[in-house]
């Protein structure tokens, strides 16, 4: 399934972004154990962010982390880790947990310490990129083993997105708007254009087609899915995708025709099982990267006849214009069918302002940075997990009690990062 989807610009002012000073902070903002059913021999699977690009790796992070697992009235023996190749952070028990037990879990982030330890100076004291985390859950064992991994047939969708690109040549106005280029600090677009009265829509746009593999949520039973990551990886590795914590679903975007094909890791064992490979965006060709679109539905408020004018330092010369009318030959699609460059000048379509990340996917998708980065981002749209039983088993919570002095004994600190 493919649609398009022209965006339109409204008049606004200037609104240049500063720079986030939790930007480089390694500091959580989130740290959750989203199992609510795991098997014996299976891991607890965690939704662990941080604000952007940390500059610690999440093995030094995780020093400052501790889960207590708590069942019968006992403290069960385990670890943290981070696996790189799905970017999982796992909880991993030394030896079976119970099966049909209940177990507690308590989890302490000590944010302030973290950052002490591994933040750059200037971002030491920013508390509020990352206050201290204690949070509690409520964890059932099944009474089956993890079975041999093995996967259907997953399902697959695309649809297909344009966006407008602002920029003073791609634009055409109306009724007395005259834009004006500004340099931000923004790090995704580092160019504002704003126009105080009128209108305005861009005569350019980036095709992009987004690629979607999943399992429905019936397909696994509920403790072996909670043990699946999901990688949606291009054939040439180029671009990869990847499913959030407890979802069954990855996606890529690109602004090219592309196939992929989806890998499914077992979070406790390692096995791995490779899907069927898909191709999309083929039907799509003259409708992706930098291609001219039809701006009418954005100047369907103008009251005047629309113009283009010359560009004078940065800005529209109001002296200096003509009448723009729509091309013949454009279609209902809202394309005019030809591909040119960037309206930058850059005619490779790979350049990074003109391509969308597959790590950088919503609807429940993870969106982690590329490869190379291991830092988490706060996803874009919720990250939605279902919470089990919050009953306490039965002692339980008297143990914990007199855990908390355990919150003190931290692991060794490690070097401050230079």
């Amino acid at each position: 399934m493919t649609s398009a989807v022209t965006l339109t610009a409204a008049p606004r002012p200037a609104d240049a972004c500063p720079p986030d000073p939790c930007y480089e902070s390694n500091r959580f903002t989130h740290f959750e154990v989203v199992s609510t059913i795991v098997a014996p021999d299976g891991v607890l699977r965690i939704d662990a962010r941080q604000n952007g690009y940390p500059s610690a790796s999440p093995q030094e992070a995780l020093a400052f982390v501790q889960v207590f697992v708590i069942g019968d009235g006992m403290l069960a023996e385990g670890a943290l880790e981070y696996q790189p190749e799905t970017r999982a952070f796992v909880w991993r028990p030394a030896t079976p947990l119970t099966p049909n037990g209940t177990y507690g879990i308590v989890v302490v982030v000590d944010n302030d310490e973290l950052a002490q330890s591994l933040d750059e100076e200037w971002i030491v004291e920013e508390s509020w990129c990352g206050e201290d985390i204690e949070n509690e859950a409520t964890v059932h064992v099944s009474g089956s083993m993890l079975p041999e991994l093995a996967i259907p047939d997953p399902d697959f969708e695309s649809s297909h997105h344009v966006e407008p690109i602002e920029r003073l040549s791609t634009l055409v106005c109306c009724d007395g708007a005259y834009p004006t280029e500004l340099a931000t600090s923004c790090i995704d677009d580092p160019i504002e254009i704003s126009w105080g009265t009128g209108h305005c829509a861009s005569r350019q746009g980036r095709g992009t087609v987004r690629a979607v593999e999943s399992f429905k949520d019936d397909v696994f039973p509920v403790h072996v899915a909670g043990d699946l990551a999901l990688t949606l990886r291009q054939t040439d590795g180029s671009w990869i995708g990847r499913s959030a914590p407890g979802q069954l679903a990855a996606s890529i975007e690109h602004n090219e025709p592309f196939c992929a094909r989806l890998e499914v890791v077992s979070l406790a064992t390692g096995e791995q099982r490779t899907g069927p490979e898909h191709c999309y965006g083929d039907d799509l060709v003259d409708q992706l990267s930098f291609h001219d679109i039809d701006p009418s539905e954005g100047l369907a408020a103008c009251q005047t006849q629309a113009y283009i004018c010359e560009i004078e330092q940065n800005t529209w010369d109001p002296d200096n214009c003509e009448p723009w009318t729509a091309p013949p030959g454009e279609d209902d699609t809202g394309t005019a069918g030809s591909t040119n460059g960037d309206p930058d000048g850059n005619d490779d379509p790979n350049d990074p302002a003109g391509t969308s990340n597959g790590d950088n996917a919503t609807g429940g998708v993870d969106t982690t940075p590329q490869d190379g980065d291991d830092g988490l981002i706060d996803p874009a749209g919720c990250a939605c997990r279902t919470r089990g039983d919050d009953s306490t088993p039965t002692g339980s919570w008297l143990l914990v009690a007199g855990l908390w002095w355990l919150r003190r004994r931290r692991p060794a600190m490690p070097a401050h990062r230079p």
